[in-house]
C-alpha cells in the first residue's frame, strides 16, 4: 500500500509542511548526473527502505535542496487524513457553533501533533540524474509510533477527566479531544498495524449529550462584549442545554475589560483584554469562574477586539467546564 501511496504523492505539496526541516540520515548517497538511470526507491520508496523499520516517500525538484522538501512534504502527506462526521448524529451536531470550532481545532491539533511527529524523519538517500534532484526521506518507526502514544494518552487523560464530570458545557471540549484522540490512532495504525479501543467513544459521547439536550433555565448578563462576541458566547451554552434569560435564581455573567499598552508603531494599537465568565448559584455563591485572556495589535480598539475574539472564544470552549453548571 505504502508503495503506491508513495508514489502517487512523489510531488505533493502540503499546507503547514514547509517548516519540516530535512536532516541528513545516515551516509549520502548521491550519485553522478551522468548515472545511466534512476535508481527504483525514486519510483517506490520502499524498496530503498527496512520496511519493518522505516517508512519512506521519495520528491524530485530542480535541486537537491528542492527535492528535500517534496521528499518530506510527501512522507507528512501519508498522515494528511481529514477528518470526517463518523455518523450522522454527529454530522446533524455539527451544525453548531460549538461543534464546528471542535473539529476545526481538533484538525489542528492533529496537524501539530503530526509535524512535531515527523522531526525524526530524515533524508536517507539522494540522487541526481539529468539535471533534476531526487531525494529519499525515511521515518523511524518506532520513534514515530512513541510519539503518537505519548499524543494519546495525554489526550485520553483529560478527556476521561472531563467524561467522569458529565458536565454539557464541557462537550465541545470532549468533542474536541475525542476526534483528536481517535485521529490520532489512525495516524498511528498507518505505522503499527494495531488499533485499540478507547473509552469513551464518539458515539459514547453523542448518546449522552441528545439525552441531556433538553433545556433547563438559567440567568445571562453581560458587560463591555460587542454584540458578535456575546452571542458567540451565549451560542456555547444554549448548545449544551440551557435556557438564557435575564435574572434569575442562578446566572452566568460575562464581563469584558480591556486595557492599552505602549507599542512603538506609529498608526497601530495594541490591546489586551480580558473576558471573565462567573457562575453564581441560587444562594448567591461564586460556583465557578473561566478567564480568558488575549493580546493583539491593530489600527483601533475595534480592530484589536475582532482579532482578539477567536482567541478569546478557543480558551472558553477548553475551560467551560470550569463554571460547574451542573453542580
Amino acid at each position: 500500500m505504502f508503495k503506491v501511496l508513495s508514489t502517487l504523492l512523489l510531488a505533493t505539496t502540503l499546507t503547514g509542511c514547509a517548516l519540516l526541516r530535512p536532516k541528513s540520515k545516515g551516509k549520502e548517497a548521491v550519485v553522478s548526473e551522468h548515472a545511466g538511470e534512476v535508481p527504483a526507491w525514486v519510483y517506490s520508496p520502499a524498496d530503498g527502505c527496512d520496511e519493518e523499520a522505516e517508512m519512506c516517500a521519495s520528491g524530485e525538484g530542480p535541486t537537491g535542496a528542492v527535492a528535500d522538501a517534496n521528499a518530506m512534504k510527501a512522507l507528512a502527506a501519508i498522515f494528511e487524513t481529514r477528518i470526517v462526521a463518523t455518523t450522522q448524529s454527529d454530522a446533524q451536531m455539527t451544525q453548531d457553533q460549538s461543534w464546528r470550532s471542535s473539529r476545526e481545532q481538533a484538525t489542528v491539533s492533529v496537524r501539530e501533533e503530526v509535524a512535531q511527529t515527523l522531526e525524526a524523519a530524515g533524508i536517507k538517500a539522494r540522487h541526481r540524474h539529468k539535471g533534476l534532484s531526487y531525494s529519499l526521506a525515511a521515518l523511524d518507526k518506532e520513534k514515530a509510533a512513541g510519539s503518537l502514544r505519548t499524543s494519546m494518552e495525554r489526550t485520553q487523560a483529560e478527556l476521561e477527566n472531563l467524561w467522569k464530570r458529565r458536565d454539557r458545557t464541557g462537550w465541545a471540549r470532549m468533542w474536541e479531544l475525542a476526534l483528536t484522540r481517535d485521529a490520532l490512532g489512525d495516524r498511528l495504525f498507518l505505522i503499527t498495524g494495531g488499533k485499540a479501543p478507547y473509552d469513551p467513544s464518539v458515539q459514547d459521547l453523542q448518546r449522552w449529550y441528545q439525552s441531556r439536550k433538553a433545556e433547563r433555565a438559567l440567568g445571562w448578563s453581560a458587560r463591555g462584549l460587542s454584540p458578535e462576541l456575546e452571542g458567540a458566547v451565549k451560542a456555547r451554552l444554549t448548545e449544551s442545554g440551557w435556557m438564557l434569560a435575564p435574572g434569575g435564581a442562578r446566572a452566568v455573567r460575562a464581563v469584558l475589560e480591556a486595557r492599552e499598552t505602549h507599542i512603538k508603531v506609529e498608526g497601530f494599537q495594541k490591546w489586551e483584554f480580558s473576558l471573565v465568565l462567573t457562575h453564581t448559584g441560587a444562594d448567591g455563591a461564586k460556583k465557578g469562574v473561566v478567564n480568558a485572556m488575549a493580546t493583539t495589535t491593530g489600527r483601533s480598539r475595534a480592530d484589536c477586539e475582532t482579532k482578539a475574539r477567536g482567541a478569546l472564544l478557543k480558551s472558553i470552549d477548553a475551560e467551560l467546564s470550569k463554571l460547574n453548571l451542573e453542580d
